[in-house]
């Protein structure tokens, strides 16, 4: 029998392989969406994802497995299994425990909309989009309907393959770029703060920091809002992902925000906007590399608990 230290060095071997993914997974973590705010935005894009250290998945698969093992655990640990099975790279692992767990709980909307997620991390984008589908029949408003927007972004990829093209003329959000209105201060809208919670969460609790077309389009629904430095941010973030168009776009909003500053060129105005967002990421990152260190602590300590939330 494989001791907990060894399961944990296992999968962390593991995690550095897994790809990256438009994510929306649902477990223990995803409860703490209920407090984002547009505080949490702004720390978002300056790097302060939230996300787990290396080491947090390993030994959360290893302490939960035992638990669901037994057949007697709630609903919810199968989930939280199934996900840190899936954060190591053990996508099929994860399905059969949701497979598992559909037969003592059927019909759950996490089910769906876990399995659609793991789906998309295995490249089956067809598949994915099935489960999305019905998890959002089941509970259309969870996660502040970040699913809603995981399918539009797996909807949007299938037509960039087929017209890379189209991501110089509209966001995955289907918004026509040339003719989106950008406020020029903070307006209040129900549904962009909805759009912008969805996107965010996205980032923090999916772990799609990677996805240039997310970027772009929380990009553009920020200076929609009328949050015209957080959209600068986030067209940095696109940039820096490979977002063919974001720098174009990030040169002509910094032209426009900051208008009245003295530069030689237009260009200069996106250099040095860029390199304050690229402080501000590093500063974001020494942040991220803190709390991994102390999450690493609780978990040397086997303070599972206090590391797991359960």
């Amino acid at each position: 029998m494989r001791t907990l230290a060894a399961v944990v060095a296992a999968a962390a071997l593991a995690i550095a392989s897994a790809p990256p993914a438009v994510a929306c997974l649902w477990d223990y973590d995803t409860l703490k969406e209920e407090t984002l705010s547009d505080r949490d935005t702004a720390a978002v894009l300056r790097g302060e994802h939230g996300h787990h250290g290396p080491g947090f998945y390993p030994a959360k698969l290893a302490y939960t497995r035992p638990l669901v093992d037994t057949g007697a655990a709630p609903k919810e640990r199968y989930d939280d299994l199934a996900v840190a099975l899936a954060r190591t790279g053990a996508h099929d692992d994860a399905l059969a425990v949701l497979a598992a767990k559909d037969q003592r709980f059927p019909g759950e909307y996490t089910t769906h909309a876990n399995r659609g997620t793991f789906l998309a991390m295995k490249g089956d984008v067809a598949g994915a989009l099935v489960e999305l589908r019905r998890a959002l029949t089941i509970n259309p408003d969870a996660h502040f309907g970040r699913e809603e927007f995981q399918v539009k972004l797996l909807e949007y990829k299938l037509r960039v393959a087929k017209d890379p093209t189209l991501r110089e003329r509209e966001t995955f959000l289907g918004h026509d770029l040339k003719r989106l209105i950008v406020q020029t201060k903070h307006k209040d809208d129900r549904d962009l703060d909805r759009a912008v919670t969805a996107m965010v969460g996205l980032v923090r609790f999916g772990g799609a920091d990677r996805d240039p077309d997310l970027w772009f389009g929380l990009a553009w629904t920020l200076m929609q809002r009328g949050d015209n430095q957080l959209a600068l941010m986030a067209l940095r973030r696109a940039e820096l992902a490979g977002h063919p168009r974001a720098k174009a776009d990030g040169v002509d909003r910094s032209k426009a925000i900051r208008a009245l500053e003295r530069y030689h060129d237009d260009d200069e105005r996106w250099r040095r906007a860029s390199s304050t967002i690229d402080r501000a990421l590093a500063k974001g990152a020494a942040v991220e590399a803190r709390r991994h260190a102390a999450e690493a602590k609780l978990l040397a300590r086997k303070r599972w608990r206090a590391a797991f939330g359960y």
